[in-house]
């Protein structure tokens, strides 16, 4: 009985997911990317909000609606890659794509969520999200040496965040 009622949920979930997947396919990603702000203040909400449910194997990372669990750090990858794509793109038309003030911008746009994400704790999606910015932002052409910086900055910061922050 119980094996049925997770082969069900799970292929539920996977129709659920092809219609979702089917639905994004067919739907205009400028539309999305007009749509980054809205959608990147509700990903905050939600990660912000996630922090105070019940801890489920001492994470908060899900809201449970009876059965159905959702999690919005899964959300909030797909939401950061169209909202820093964004940003990028106008940083870039603007020529200040090597700037450190625009870069600092980019770095605040990541590190919002990705220290909301690391809170619950998901450490496995704060590095998706951090690796997949750390490429976006190399591959949009900005220096090198400001990606290494950047990724010796967050090494440096670990032992801080980890100590003082997450707790």
């Amino acid at each position: 009985e119980g094996d049925m009622s997770e082969v069900t949920k799970h292929l539920s979930w996977f129709g659920l997911g092809i219609v979702f997947m089917i639905i994004l396919t067919l739907t205009d990603y400028e539309v999305l990317g007009k749509l980054w702000i809205p959608l990147y203040g509700l990903m905050l909400i939600a990660l912000f909000a996630v922090l105070f449910t019940t801890p489920i194997n001492g994470a908060t990372s899900w809201f449970n609606f009876g059965s159905v669990s959702i999690q919005p750090s899964e959300f909030s990858k797909i939401i950061l890659i169209i909202g820093l794509a964004r940003v990028i793109t106008w940083v870039n038309e603007r020529g200040k794509l090597n700037n450190v003030l625009y870069i600092l911008l980019i770095l605040a746009v990541i590190a919002v969520p990705s220290l909301l994400v690391m809170k619950q704790p998901d450490y496995g999606t704060a590095m998706v999200i951090l690796v997949a910015s750390a490429v976006m932002m190399f591959s949009a052409g900005i220096s090198l040496w400001y990606v290494i910086g950047s990724i010796l900055a967050v090494g440096v910061s670990l032992p801080f965040i980890y100590l003082y922050v997450l707790p």
